[in-house]
């Protein structure tokens, strides 16, 4: 089981490397400068992002309730918007 997990790992690995090869490879070629990602950036932004999601939602859902106000507020629902 261990050989086959292993097996299954160094393989992801490789096609991921050839293929990075590959792509930084014809920047090369191509004389542009080849971009190195940032992790701490990419989950900063990812964290960013679904914040703002959650805003936008949050407003979607008063504009909702504004559009199928009546008078007993059955229809509403419940928003949390804390900035």
């Amino acid at each position: 089981m261990e050989t086959v997990l292993t097996c299954t790992v160094f393989g992801a690995f490789i096609v991921l490397s050839y293929t990075l090869g590959l792509r930084n490879g014809q920047k090369i070629v191509k004389q542009e400068e080849i971009e190195i990602p940032n992790p701490v950036k990419a989950v900063k932004q990812s964290i960013e992002l679904k914040k703002e999601t959650e805003i936008l939602n949050e407003y979607q859902k008063l504009f909702d309730n504004i559009d199928n106000y009546n008078a007993p507020g059955y229809e509403q629902k419940d928003v949390k918007i804390n900035e």
